[in-house]
């Protein structure tokens, strides 16, 4: 309980905030405090909660990957052999996303734990497309980006729609994140200025008004103020990219 409303509260007022608009029947411990908790050290769920939570907070929030654990959830759950909670199956998800996330920075050295995630979230993805199918292509987006293929700007935008079509915003915001940081490696400023203020714009609406301000930072340290030539809409991104495919398709 303490982890999930720290994270909450740390999305919507920053790293071990206290304020987060109204009163809380208890007092929040801090993201260390949590981490050194006795309980950690035994055999219930809460450690598998702390790194689901920590894998998530580090993608949207912190972007801190230092302390990550040599054997991560997914290895930690495969050793429990107990029934998977879906909290665990999505925390895998934020470990691979993450992993491939550090592989496109650091040489690619975190590339194999990606992939087993991407295997993992597949499997889920075909028993359970609602919730997963979205987090399957984004993985699957960050794999065919670090292959260099060619199909990963259309994989990242399937992400996006999946997302949105599922109604799970934060993820929407997420993959508009992870796919403006694609378009931009390939030197489309435009595509990527207009993923990522959508991305702001989903987490300010999902509440978590701290990611918003991290992202509207970058946003403003990469673009600086002036985008008035900049307001395409990321539906129009995903049309013109779909007509991009047909193209080639036929040719």
């Amino acid at each position: 309980m303490a982890s999930v409303a720290r994270t909450a509260v740390d999305f919507i007022g920053g790293v071990d905030s206290r304020d987060y608009g109204r009163e809380l029947p208890f007092d929040l411990p801090t993201w260390n405090a949590l981490r050194e908790d006795p309980q950690m050290n035994g055999k219930l769920d809460a450690p598998f909660v702390y790194f689901s939570l920590h894998y998530m907070r580090s993608m949207f929030l912190t972007r801190d990957f230092s302390d990550f654990p040599s054997d991560g959830l997914l290895a930690r759950c495969a050793s429990r052999r107990k029934t998977m909670r879906i909290l665990f199956a999505v925390g895998v998800f934020y470990e691979g996303l993450s992993s491939f996330f550090l592989a496109r920075r650091n040489s690619h050295q975190h590339c194999e734990e990606g992939m087993r995630a991407l295997d993992f979230i597949s499997m889920y993805s075909e028993t359970n497309p609602y919730t997963f199918e979205n987090k399957h292509l984004l993985l699957k987006a960050m794999c065919q980006q670090l292959a260099s293929s060619p199909e990963a700007g259309a994989t990242f935008l399937g992400s996006i729609s999946s997302a949105r079509r599922n109604k799970f915003i934060v993820e929407e915001g997420l993959a508009c994140e992870m796919a403006a940081y694609y378009f931009s490696s390939r030197g489309d400023a435009n595509k990527s200025y207009t993923l990522k203020r959508h991305a702001a714009i989903c987490y300010n609406e999902w509440g978590g008004f701290a990611v918003a301000q991290r992202v509207n930072a970058e946003i403003l340290d990469i673009f600086g103020d002036d985008q008035a030539n900049s307001e395409i809409n990321v539906e129009q991104i995903s049309s013109n990219r779909n007509i991009e495919s047909k193209k080639r398709q036929q040719a």
